[in-house]
């Protein structure tokens, strides 16, 4: 049996892993989203934030029906033998199988409701329900990747499968409604739902022939021991639900903007829906396909940091490299979104000025976001679990209190701007608690922390230059040197931010004397 604090780290690493790999998967996904994107037509903005409200829900039922099985599973499955453990994994089926038709009824149903509160937009209620069949499979494939999760090829393999499978559909249903139905927007949305469908089922396909080849292997690893189906199920929702509220404490931001944005807008300007939905795309579904690489970076340093944060002593050194490391990943990846953020509009969207300035905040918004999901991976790791939930609460509190008259002031920039403020709130109270509860040597962290800073100022500053050079030189209006531009500028940025940690051994503090190998490899002394 393991112990505790091995548990911790196999349901963490269970929850972390899941979403890592999604926002991983879904980057391979981009390329056929911004295929069909364009293939839509003059009213693409409005159908990808009409996707986005879609998706949004998707993703909210599909976590709910998740949070029976995902992460205690494999907590069981570690402590039994090889024939228990495929008994254990029947036995969870049986429960996401139920979990699923619940939680995909409940999405059938009230879609109508779901589509009613998010403005009324009716046209996307079958869209909606087509969502549902997602929401039906995805508890059973999460079973089935958590009993698979020791076995690293399949387990990664089935995201690559979920991800090549959803853009090919995509791609082969975005094209033929282009040249057979014209540009049926309706259409094509309901393609889109489906390819989600689509790939999660040739995920499930994959595990499922796993399965069958594994019985005829040989089966008698350990002794079998007799096992009671209650005890085994039996799990404390204390442990578990902590755990599941990094899943879906971010989309509950996006889904109170999208249920108070477009209502709210109405009641004091005379913009059309579509108008709205344009608005409304400009600070959700265009930056958030862009800038998804943030949290998923946030969520891979929790990862790599876990060992240490439920086993170093005492516990606020490990809390000092994981900021070190969350300050010296997420601010320079931050700042060269800002700098590109006009090449990457010109080459994925319609350049527009106001779409520009929007962006220029949601970057700042996603770099909260994800020292939310750092700082919250932290705090579960070293036993404040309920103060996570209690944190997140507060900050969301206050999102909503600010919400309406945010919007009535600054309209398109209100609901991101009471996101920061709602979410940089949680981030300093899980911060302060976390220095508070572990004590450790903070002044030796601040002057690392300033020390990143001045780091990441020069490679910025560098990459500036280097943008400006590019500017006068190339076209941003032809896409081929719109992407010439975005790989040179990330290229020097970051070749001189990797090559001074270097060279001032920065990255010997962050990571340990392994790091002396690289310096020898690049020959720097």
């Amino acid at each position: 049996m393991l112990n505790n604090d091995s548990s911790k780290i196999k349901i963490i690493q269970n929850f972390t892993l899941t979403s890592t790999q999604t926002v991983f998967s879904n980057l391979f996904y981009l390329i056929g989203l911004f295929f069909w994107y364009y293939w839509l037509g003059e009213r693409n903005q409005v159908s990808f934030s009409l996707w986005q409200v879609v998706l949004n829900w998707g993703l909210f039922f599909m976590f709910l029906a998740s949070i029976p099985v995902i992460g205690m599973v494999y907590r069981n499955l570690s402590r039994y033998a090889y024939l228990n453990r495929r008994k254990i994994l029947y036995w969870y089926l049986q429960i996401a199988i139920l979990s699923g038709v619940i939680l995909a009824a409940a999405l059938w149903l009230l879609a109508p409701v779901l589509v009613h509160i998010s403005g009324g937009l009716a046209n996307t209620i079958s869209v909606l329900r087509v969502m549902a069949f997602s929401v039906l499979i995805y508890p059973s494939l999460q079973v089935l990747r958590s009993y698979f999760q020791t076995k690293e090829p399949a387990f990664y393999f089935s995201f690559t499968t979920q991800a090549v499978i959803t853009t090919i559909y995509l791609l082969i249903s975005g094209f033929t409604i282009k040249l057979i139905w014209q540009e049926n927007n309706h259409a094509a949305l309901v393609q889109a739902a489906f390819a989600q469908f689509a790939g999660l089922l040739a995920a499930c396909f994959i595990f499922i022939f796993l399965l069958l080849r594994e019985r005829h292997q040989v089966e008698i690893l350990e002794p079998k021991v007799h096992l009671e189906k209650k005890e085994v199920l039996s799990f404390d929702f204390k442990k578990v639900i902590p755990y599941a509220v990094t899943l879906v404490a971010l989309l509950s931001y996006r889904l109170v903007d999208q249920v108070t944005f477009m209502n709210q807008m109405r009641s004091f300007t005379n913009y059309s829906q579509e108008q709205l939905l344009h608005l409304q795309g400009l600070f959700t579904s265009q930056p958030l396909h862009l800038l998804n690489f943030l949290p998923a970076l946030a969520q891979l340093i929790v990862v790599a940091n876990l060992s240490l944060l439920t086993n170093w002593r005492p516990r606020g050194e490990a809390i000092s490299v994981n900021f070190q490391l969350g300050f010296y990943f997420l601010l320079l990846p931050s700042l060269l979104a800002l700098l590109l953020g006009g090449p990457l509009y010109q080459l994925f969207y319609q350049k527009e000025t106001l779409a520009s300035q929007v962006f220029i905040l949601a970057v700042i918004v996603q770099l909260v976001f994800s020292f939310f999901v750092l700082v919250s991976g932290a705090l579960q790791a070293t036993g404040g679990e309920v103060q996570v939930i209690v944190f997140w609460l507060i900050g969301l509190i206050v999102k909503l209190i600010l919400q309406l008259p945010a919007i009535n002031l600054l309209e398109v920039f209100g609901p991101l701007s009471a996101s920061l403020v709602g979410c940089l709130v949680s981030v300093l109270l899980m911060s302060a608690y976390l220095i508070q509860s572990n004590p450790a040597n903070y002044k030796m962290l601040g002057r690392r922390i300033l020390l990143i800073l001045v780091l990441t100022l020069f490679s910025f500053g560098l990459a500036t230059g280097c943008a400006h050079f590019l500017l006068k030189r190339l076209n941003f209006n032809e896409p081929w040197q719109a992407v010439i531009n975005i790989v040179v500028v990330i290229a020097v940025a970051a070749f001189s931010y990797f090559f001074i940690s270097l060279k001032i051994r920065l990255l010997d503090q962050l990571f340990g004397p392994e790091v002396r190998q690289w310096r020898k490899k690049f020959h720097i002394k």
